[in-house]
């Protein structure tokens, strides 16, 4: 959470940095980082084709995927009451885009966006 934390607050310095003006860097920053919600798969999993691409930009969408391979592991079972036996969490329809293992990808996609944000923020 700390992570996203910091990178977070870079993209708001980089906001802040950006446009001088202060109603309109909330205002943009309110919207961009609402689209960076949208499209970072907590609220709506299966976004447009022609959004997908927002995804790889926004850190909530690595912040999320991070939150959950920190929780959660693919060898977790569930739904043993049924017919077919226990099933794995990763075989979920909730978990079927996100490969539970690993992790370490979206630590580095984070860390290198809270320093590129507050290297633009530093060259605004």
């Amino acid at each position: 959470i700390l992570l996203i934390a910091i990178t977070s607050q870079g993209a708001g310095e980089l906001f802040g940095a950006a446009i001088l003006s202060i109603k309109r860097s909330g205002m943009i920053a309110s919207l961009i980082l609402m689209l960076f919600l949208l499209t970072g798969g907590y609220y709506v999993q299966h976004i447009p084709k022609f959004m997908r691409w927002l995804k790889y930009i926004s850190f909530m969408y690595y912040g999320f995927r991070l939150l959950l391979k920190v929780q959660y592991s693919g060898d977790q079972l569930y739904e043993c009451e049924s017919k077919g036996g226990c099933r794995t969490l990763q075989s979920s329809p909730s978990f079927d885009t996100v490969n539970l293992n690993g992790g370490l990808q979206e630590v580095w996609v984070l860390l290198a966006m809270a320093l590129g944000y507050r290297f633009c923020a530093y060259l605004c």
